[in-house]
């Protein structure tokens, strides 16, 4: 999936929102989701931002608390990360 739109577009938010999702089973815009392990891998925020992204959207969807076993977060902001180096972990 590729998730396109401009800079400040909310684009992190609508991701995060969905690995929370798949992660608990719940719907995300209206689609049910699969319940199933999510790695979330974020070269772009700093650690801290995305806690405070993921404590608002625990907020606004209490019920998506369920997957936060199931929900991995890397973050690899300011490190080379490829994808042969990925894959296996």
């Amino acid at each position: 999936m590729i998730l396109g739109g401009t800079s400040k577009s909310n684009k992190s938010w609508c991701l995060l929102e969905m690995a929370m999702c798949v992660a608990s089973g719940a719907n995300w815009w209206g689609r049910r989701c699969a319940m199933m392990p999510v790695v979330y891998i974020n070269f772009e925020l700093p650690r801290w931002a995305v806690g405070q992204r993921l404590g608002a959207l625990w907020t606004a969807r209490p019920e998506l608390v369920e997957g936060l076993d199931r929900l991995h977060m890397w973050n690899l902001r300011g490190q080379n990360a490829d994808l042969t180096l990925l894959r296996p972990k």
